[in-house]
């Protein structure tokens, strides 16, 4: 599209594509509007090449992911323009700037009509950067999962954690949660999605149950030390019967007997 008009593509040679200009006032700036497809996913998203390297100033681009995968991490030269805010099951982004807002940033100071509505689903994560780099190096590269497959692995992950423990002390506990957040601390530090997100509905829910877990077991060791208490407490007390004294039989009480014998 030019200046919200359609226009065919000139090819040229080696696959080169060129944008027919003829008409327009080379003294009035225009608004070009490329409409592609490109082989991949979202593992590596890579800006159109031109071989005459125009000047950019700055670049947005708008990722639209499907509402069942999760964000988990970016990796190349351009810089978050979203935050993540908690939704009703998952993180949605909300991004500093919306699609209207950017086109008219696009437009702004152009004498154009409104460039057709360009059909998108799912949810937009918007990342910038300037003077962007021409191919990998400076393409975009996310790495997203599924959801099912996210949450299934939270709530295994803090299950197991949980039984792991289970049979510990408190104060064994309180030292395995204590570096677990830790952990997940010093992963916001350098993936701060991936930090978000480990922090999500999901890990609330296994947290919940880990609680839950630990908090049924302390109740049964409880009332298992009770009862044993009581069991001791209860139990008759049989006393020791007292010792017979022996009597004893001195020579006195026989002497009379035998003098009477002999007198006999």
């Amino acid at each position: 599209l030019i200046n919200g008009q359609t226009a065919s593509l000139e090819r040229g040679s080696a696959n080169q594509l060129y944008i027919p200009l003829a008409g327009n006032d080379p003294t009035q700036a225009l608004l070009v509007e490329l409409r592609y497809t490109t082989p991949g996913d979202h593992n590596q998203i890579d800006l159109p090449v031109f071989p005459d390297a125009p000047a950019v100033q700055a670049a947005y681009l708008g990722v639209f992911l499907p509402k069942e995968r999760t964000l988990l991490a970016s990796n190349g030269p351009w810089t978050d323009e979203f935050q993540l805010r908690s939704g009703a099951w998952k993180w949605e982004p909300q991004c500093n700037l919306d699609a209207n807002a950017l086109m008219n940033w696009v437009k702004d100071g152009l004498t154009t009509s409104r460039a057709t509505d360009f059909q998108t689903d799912g949810v937009m994560y918007l990342y910038s950067t300037l003077r962007p780099e021409v191919g990998a190096t400076g393409a975009l590269k996310l790495v997203a999962v599924d959801d099912k497959w996210w949450t299934g692995g939270i709530l295994i992950g803090l299950l197991g954690f949980g039984l792991l423990f289970l049979f510990r002390s408190l104060q064994t506990k309180v030292a395995a949660v204590a570096l677990l957040a830790a952990i997940v601390i010093a992963v916001g530090a350098f993936a701060p999605t991936l930090a978000s997100q480990l922090l999500g509905a999901s890990a609330v829910l296994g947290g919940s149950l880990v609680l839950v877990l630990w908090g049924a077991r302390e109740v049964v060791q409880s009332l298992n030390s009770r009862a044993i208490k009581k069991t001791i407490d209860t139990s008759p007390v049989v006393e020791p019967e007292p010792a017979v004294e022996p009597i004893a039989v001195t020579n006195a009480a026989t002497e009379p007997l035998q003098g009477g014998n002999e007198n006999a």
